[in-house]
């Protein structure tokens, strides 16, 4: 899972610019924001997650010691994700969490400040399609799965809904992580391997849709 920068950078910003704009017509020059019916691609609550076609659990993890299942805290994790519950996914993280994508560092990102998370959602919907969970070694978890993105119909952000696009725009995200975890299972490392142009498709629609609610071009004509 690595949530766009576009994201982080400007979608806790919406959360109150979004409102001004409207009560001053900012969206009023956005023919997308009016309606339309083209679409284009595509703490932990311990609910259930979204879905797993198959897992594999190493009985012998609790003899180890540490953290009894790393899967099931990334799946919790995932839980929070998907429900929008901000204060459960900030939850669970080492003071040293770092994230790479593809071998990558994706810098220091506040993942552990639920107003992150709600910014986050206020601009996508994520949900998980598990496809393979193990835990290969103590305190490491690995999980395969699609991730889902879908842009924000514009309800959470105080326009019109529509299904213009960068508006219900959903990409799939086909990706393979390795998560480390402290004996507490709280989260050290996230090592994620996935489609760079899938990452980068996530990118470009959320800075069209940021740049729309903020009266400005709402991407390619």
């Amino acid at each position: 899972m690595k949530v766009s920068s576009a994201i982080l950078t400007a979608a806790s910003l919406l959360l109150t610019s979004a409102a001004a704009a409207a009560e001053d017509g900012a969206f009023r020059n956005n023919s997308v924001l009016r309606g339309g019916k083209r679409s284009r691609g595509g703490g932990r609550n311990g609910k259930k997650h979204s879905s797993s076609d198959s897992s594999s659990f190493d009985d012998d993890m609790v003899t180890h010691g540490g953290c009894s299942d790393p899967v099931g805290a990334v799946l919790n994790l995932f839980d929070c994700v998907t429900n929008k519950d901000s204060v459960c996914a900030a939850a669970g993280y080492d003071p040293g969490f770092q994230r790479f994508h593809n071998e990558n560092f994706t810098g220091d990102i506040p993942v552990s400040e639920p107003d992150y998370w709600a910014g986050a959602f206020a601009v996508v919907d994520l949900s998980f399609d598990m496809k393979f969970t193990n835990n290969p070694s103590p305190n490491r978890a690995s999980v395969r799965y699609i991730e889902t993105v879908t842009t924000t119909d514009g309800l959470s952000l105080g326009v019109p809904a529509t299904f213009e696009y960068p508006f219900n725009v959903t990409i799939l995200q086909h990706e393979h992580v390795l998560v480390d975890v402290d004996d507490d299972c709280n989260f050290v490392l996230w090592d994620q391997y996935g489609d760079d142009q899938e990452q980068t498709d996530v990118d470009v629609v959320v800075a069209d849709l940021l740049s729309c609610v903020s009266g400005g071009p709402c991407g390619p004509a």
